[in-house]
């Protein structure tokens, strides 16, 4: 009776020991779990805002090429800003809004 009594305890012993080295490991794995889950949301973010970069450096590198190799990509630039060639007359339009009534 005594032994049984003894093996039960021990049991119980086994069990509650078990139980909390479980719970002990989920509390101290928990939070380093979480935050490795934050860091790779944060992760995610930084790709898609280097791949946007990329994106803007390379059509920037494209304006750039074309602006030294292609005239008439140049001359469409200083047009769209307003500029003209030496002794061009430059009319401007102004729209004043209304549309004839229509």
């Amino acid at each position: 009776m005594k032994d049984e009594v003894n093996a039960r305890v021990c049991r119980w012993f086994t069990v509650v020991i078990l139980l909390l080295i479980v719970v002990g490991g989920i509390y101290w794995v928990w939070p380093k779990f979480m935050r490795g889950q934050g860091l790779r949301a944060q992760e995610a973010d930084l790709d898609a805002k280097i791949m946007d970069v990329d994106s803007r450096i390379a059509e920037t590198t494209e304006l750039e090429r074309r602006f030294e190799t292609d005239q008439e990509c140049v001359e469409s630039i200083a047009r769209e800003n307003g500029l003209c060639k030496p002794g061009e007359v430059k009319f401007v339009i102004e729209d004043d809004g209304s549309d004839g009534g229509k």
